[in-house]
């Protein structure tokens, strides 16, 4: 395992440092220390595709891991308003995000693979990842700036393609599902390497994510200035249905149940030390602590320093008998945190902290137990305190041992079963195809797992309070099982995004929990904190007067850093940004 790491960072570090940085696509020749024979080996490839697998994302902000991915939405607040949902992006000279220097290397390995001497059967995985990573290079490109120039093949300073203007999103949306394809038909079946390495599933759930995305968003943008013309979302709908079916046909992922302990599972996953076995993880990233690959995530989590989970999102888990708490007989009311919890969905106590839960554990020893929300930022209160009562403890862990620095080397899930399980029932439903029978083998499975009960689509209640109005009834609960199961698996932003559902956040600010006063007889309204007329936390009641300044009619796409319009004049702005500083 030692060598295995050794061999992989190092080579991994060399290419990395090497490597050309440019932009303006990367027009430089290549300078690499590669030699001319290097392609001859399985290993060589493997070596070089090696690189791509630092594009995953999984440090988030804060260094909390994915779950930092969704600070700043409807769902997670952080000590200061996000600048993108507030609308204060402005456009740049330069900027990171614009970038085909990774699109420039993983095409040198296409100009090169061919090289190998070995039957195709013994590289043809290492083919595989690469047109795995060229679609998910392009798919990053897409979500953020909407159409981008294809190019497909390493560019000279001279070369004409360098000044190509931006190719239609839906085009290149086409080219990267085909490259998803020829990654799924060369990647192997099922687990490989202890679920390190890609496989021919994985392929097929990102596609089944690219396809869910660009069908909804060309449906809900349609008539904006960020739809597409001649648009066909069906289209994408159905390749997302597909690529799942396909996918869950294979019998290779399941949903995991560790101890078949409906209380436990679901916050067990995501706090594994050792994800080789669980068979709903389609890929993992393994940490190192001998070789100094470490990570914070799960301290961070563990210690939130006022960051906190939303009133909207809390209030969005069901009942335990299915029903919303607006019509649910169950429902207990929110005077106090133990009321709030009772009788809900199974996963809400398994991701938000609750009295009894342990915060710190020595040894095995517990030595600090949550009680009520720590509201207020003193002495060594500050670690645990939340800005909206609510404490996330999903990816956390309380063991004390793993939150010293460089201590923690806990694995990454990367991809799991449930994503794909959700992008079928949505496209599905979004088709308007989705039946009880799909149901019960996509969103039963994931409410079985916590002995939650099964949705019936044929008696759905009507929710006063759904999140999205515009919709139908049935596309709402999906959305609610998907914003439920995945929460703060970093997916909140972008689902945002394709549903332009800018309505859940533009104008308003994020609320927690009602203050108690009786509870908390030190802490003054306005001085240590901020609560509204109903009783509830503010906490952006100052840095947010008139709520989140999210601008419709630009902020949907990120604008093309200036530099690069100036370069390629054949380059065009995205709507609502300019093109001159």
């Amino acid at each position: 395992m030692k060598t295995r790491y050794a061999i992989r960072i190092a080579l991994v570090l060399m290419i990395l440092i090497t490597a050309c940085e440019d932009d303006f696509l990367d027009r430089r020749p290549l300078d690499t220390p590669i030699a001319e024979d290097y392609w001859s080996t399985p290993s060589e490839l493997m070596y070089y595709v090696n690189q791509f697998y630092l594009r995953f994302r999984d440090g988030g902000q804060w260094s909390m891991g994915i779950q930092g991915f969704d600070l700043g939405t409807d769902d997670l607040v952080e000590s200061v308003p996000s600048s993108f949902w507030n609308g204060e992006k402005v456009a740049q000279v330069s900027g990171a995000g614009w970038n085909y220097k990774w699109i420039r290397k993983i095409n040198y390995f296409f100009e090169n693979y061919s090289k190998c001497k070995a039957p195709f059967d013994e590289y043809k995985q290492y083919l595989g990842e690469a047109y795995f990573f060229r679609a998910l290079l392009y798919f990053e490109l897409v979500r953020s700036y909407g159409d981008v120039p294809w190019v497909d093949e390493v560019l000279d300073e001279d070369s004409p393609e360098l000044y190509t203007p931006r190719t239609s999103r839906n085009v290149v949306v086409d080219s990267i599902i085909a490259d998803l394809d020829r990654a799924a038909a060369y990647m192997i079946s099922g687990n490989n390497q202890d679920r390190e390495r890609l496989n021919r599933e994985t392929a097929l759930l990102y596609k089944s994510r690219v396809c869910l995305f660009e069908g909804t968003w060309e449906k809900y943008h349609e008539g904006t200035a960020f739809g597409v013309p001649g648009s066909d979302y069906e289209h994408f709908l159905e390749e997302a249905v597909s690529a799942a079916e396909e996918a869950m046909a294979s019998g290779m992922f399941s949903i995991y149940k560790k101890d078949n302990n409906p209380e436990t599972d679901y916050y067990s996953m995501f706090n594994s030390l050792d994800l080789s076995e669980n068979t709903e993880v389609l890929l993992q990233k393994k940490w190192a602590k001998s070789f100094e690959f470490v990570h914070e995530h799960k301290s961070r989590i563990a210690q939130p320093a006022g960051i906190g989970m939303t009133r909207s999102i809390v209030n969005d888990y069901l009942c335990s008998d299915g029903k919303p708490i607006t019509t649910s007989p169950l429902y207990r009311g929110d005077d106090n945190l133990d009321s709030l919890v009772l009788n809900r969905d199974p996963r809400l106590l398994q991701t938000m902290n609750t009295r009894g839960d342990v915060l710190e554990r020595k040894n095995g020893e517990v030595i600090k137990s949550f009680d009520i929300p720590i509201l207020e930022s003193r002495g060594r209160k500050k670690k645990y305190h939340t800005k909206t009562g609510y404490m996330m403890k999903k990816g956390g862990l309380p063991d004390m041992e793993l939150r010293v620095a460089g201590e923690d080397d806990s694995p990454s899930i990367l991809f799991r079963y449930a994503e794909l399980l959700l992008n079928f029932a949505e496209a599905k439903a979004e088709l308007g195809t989705l039946t009880q029978s799909d149901v019960d083998q996509s969103i039963n499975l994931l409410r079985d797992r916590v002995g939650m009960v099964p949705m019936d689509i044929s008696s759905i209640d009507h929710d006063p309070n759904w999140l999205y109005p515009e919709v139908s009834a049935l596309i709402n609960e999906v959305r609610r099982e998907r914003h439920i199961e995945l929460s703060f698996e970093g997916f909140r932003k972008y689902d945002i995004l394709r549903w332009r559902a800018h309505h859940l956040f533009a104008g308003k600010r994020p609320k927690g929990m009602r203050f108690v006063q009786e509870d908390y007889p030190d802490l003054v309204p306005g001085t240590d904190l901020f609560v509204d007329e109903d009783g509830l936390l503010d906490p952006m009641q100052h840095s947010l007067p008139s709520g989140y300044g999210f601008r419709p009619g630009q902020d949907y796409l990120l604008p093309i850093p200036l530099n690069q319009l100036e370069l390629n004049p054949n380059l065009k702005q995205n709507p609502g940004w300019p093109d001159k500083e």
